[in-house]
């Protein structure tokens, strides 16, 4: 049995009724309306009566935010509560022919309620006044009364302000941005309209009109006029500021709007710009290049003529075959061939190699014209097999005194470099400082007295090339019967690296392919006969200093003389040992199989009939496993920690 802690948090709840402060004194723009007094029995009036207790806006719901100049407008929607007149009034939750005076005040929205409850029945209301019956007498703070005002802000703001269109109140806008001109506690009359206009603080400038008498429209209890904004209206706005603009309704007036706009002379990093004037496409001189901010706002950059733009550029270049650049060639036997050679940035020269030339390769064979400190490279040399050992002397090739660096010694090479001679060069950052203080390194190699036709540039900081490895055959998943003969052919190349190779089938090492240490890469081939029934993993691992790559191809055997059900787990992602640079690493085993054998045929189920049972290094399982949902065998899992994790899956019918 596990048993867990759990943490009881007691809330203490308190229950607080809505009772009309005492305060009751506010000046007239705070004031909702007035009462004789606090008393049982007030009488009530408009806050413009001459009574002495206030009931006060800002006791209840804080400072009021919008223009107080019109704040006890009604618009026929927003009515708190009917008098019976200005003064010594009766007060009623509805209008008629004796109660025919309105009382209103700002943003906000109430009701009579009419429940037993000190509080609101909506809670997100609040208790400003007490009538005695409907129509009644009008109270402060008297319990007996069981009519309750009760009151909310129909919004936080302005009254007149800008919104996007979620609703919300926004300060900023870009061209092109739709947005409205709001008026909050307007009743929609048809005979109202907005005039939005550019706001120019100074004595200087006049305030620009972009529009007169726009045409709002009712919008549930608010008044609005939509305003796609366009270019030209912030041009027609005059070339000033053309920042801030506001609309103007009903004699009020709303706060500003900055608009902004790509090319207006303000970098606005927040709406993805990265410069703010535009200007025409730059030049630049040969190998160079320049940057200017184009017309969305973004920086840009013009690469002119240079050595890898794939033009030849007459005058300077002989050649350009842009990526293909200091690609070295591989010449028939006897013959030559030419490769272009990128040197720097200001010179493309055509290059030469002989059959019978010296030159750099990687570990597969391949010419190749740069490398990193820490990788393996390999001296090629056709004319030199047949006579055992002798030796590469390496150097840094300089206008003046070569630097002498290292000497390989080399020897006959055997199954593809059979008659041809080679040497391994494992590059060291002492090998590179003998090459002097020079940025961008030229090393060459010379035997027999002939120098390597290509060079090898060192890049400081070059990156490990990772190992290559992969199962051609058989398939995960293919189906096989006992006895068969089957041709396990695998692949595996490092370009800067000697690897080891272990072949396992079953789990169990094949002897007649050995570790094969320090071997070269290429494709290998072993036949091999199934003993065995059941699932057979057949498995590659490679390694070198370094790293480690593994591969898997698990494979059903069927033993023709038993019913039986096989499944195969078929992993597409991750690879095994893969580095994933991220949190989250993203499985997938759809390629996973299922048969059903009868003593006679096979029958294959689908991937809902399967159960996927993952389980990783920290702990946690997948809670899907029915294969019926695509998230028991293809999904993305996140490691919370770096380093050595792991993933197991089991699989089930």
């Amino acid at each position: 049995m596990k048993f867990g802690g759990v943490i009881l948090l007691f809330l203490g709840v308190v229950l607080f009724s809505s009772l009309v402060s005492a305060v009751g004194s506010c000046v007239d723009s705070d004031t909702i309306f007035k009462l004789y007094d606090a008393s049982y029995s007030s009488h009530a009036g408009t806050y413009l009566s001459p009574y002495n207790y206030d009931v006060c806006y800002s006791d209840f719901f804080g400072a009021y935010t919008g223009n107080t100049t019109a704040v006890h407008n009604c618009y026929g929607k927003d009515n708190i509560v009917w008098l019976s007149g200005t003064t010594n009034a009766h007060a009623s939750n509805s209008s008629s022919s004796v109660y025919n005076t309105s009382v209103c005040y700002g943003n906000l929205d109430c009701v009579v309620d009419t429940t037993s409850s000190l509080t609101c029945y909506d809670t997100s209301r609040t208790v400003i006044a007490r009538m005695s019956s409907n129509p009644g007498t009008l109270g402060a703070s008297n319990l007996s009364y069981s009519n309750k005002i009760c009151c909310k802000k129909t919004y936080d703001g302005d009254q007149y302000r800008w919104e996007g269109s979620s609703g919300t109140t926004i300060t900023q806008a870009r061209v092109g941005d739709t947005v409205y001109a709001s008026a909050q506690d307007y009743d929609g009359t048809a005979d109202s309209t907005f005039d939005i206009y550019e706001y120019d603080p100074t004595i200087f400038d006049v305030d620009e009109t972009i529009f007169s008498n726009a045409q709002g429209s009712a919008f549930g209890t608010k008044w609005r006029y939509n305003w796609t904004i366009l270019k030209s209206d912030i041009i027609d706005s005059g070339t000033d500021d053309y920042d801030d603009f506001r609309f103007w309704i009903n004699q009020e007036e709303s706060k500003d709007l900055n608009i902004t706009f790509c090319g207006d002379g303000m970098e606005q990093p927040a709406f993805g710009e990265e410069c703010d004037i535009p200007n025409d496409v730059c030049t630049s001189g040969y190998g160079q290049s320049c940057s200017f901010c184009n017309s969305t706002c973004q920086e840009d950059y013009v690469d002119t003529t240079y050595c890898g733009d794939g033009q030849v550029y007459d005058g300077i270049e002989e050649c350009d075959l842009g990526a293909n650049n200091s690609n070295t060639c591989t010449p028939e036997t006897g013959g030559i061939c030419d490769y272009c050679i990128k040197d720097g940035a200001n010179n493309c020269t055509w290059g030469t190699i002989n059959d019978n030339d010296p030159y750099w390769t990687d570990l597969s064979g391949e010419p190749i014209a740069t490398s990193s400190i820490g990788s393996l490279v390999m001296l090629w040399y056709n004319n030199g097999g047949g006579r055992g050992f002798t030796s590469f002397d390496v150097f840094e090739e300089d206008p003046l005194f070569d630097d002498s660096v290292t000497t390989i010694l080399g020897e006959d090479g055997t199954g593809d470099y059979d008659g041809d001679f080679i040497g391994f060069w494992l590059i060291t950052q002492g090998d590179v400082d003998k090459g002097g203080e020079e940025e961008n390194y030229a090393f060459k190699f010379s035997i027999d007295g002939k120098d390597s036709a290509n060079s090898l540039d060192i890049v400081p900081g070059g990156v490990d090339q990772p190992i290559d490895l992969k199962i051609i055959s058989p398939d995960c998943g293919e189906i096989f019967y006992m006895g068969d003969e089957v041709t396990i052919e695998f692949e595996v190349n490092d370009p800067d690296d000697l690897v080891n190779v272990i072949l396992t089938i079953n789990e169990n090492p094949v002897t007649e392919i050995p570790d094969e240490t320090n071997a070269l890469g290429g494709t290998r081939r072993y036949n091999y006969t199934f003993s065995e029934s059941g699932t057979i993993p057949i498995r590659v691992v490679a390694s070198n200093d370094d790293e480690m790559a593994s591969v898997v191809s698990n494979v059903i055997v069927v033993n023709p003389a038993i019913s039986a059900d096989y499944v195969a787990a078929c992993i597409s992602e991750p690879k095994n040992f893969e580095r994933i640079n991220s949190d989250f690493a993203s499985f997938d085993a759809s390629n996973s199989i299922a048969i059903s054998y009868d003593g006679s045929s096979i029958t294959t189920h689908s991937l809902s009939d399967m159960s996927f049972n993952w389980v990783f290094s920290d702990g946690r399982a997948n809670p899907y496993s029915s294969g019926g949902n695509p998230l028991a065998y293809k999904f993305q899992k996140y490691f919370q920690s770096s380093g050595d994790n792991w993933a197991k899956l089991d699989i089930g019918l």
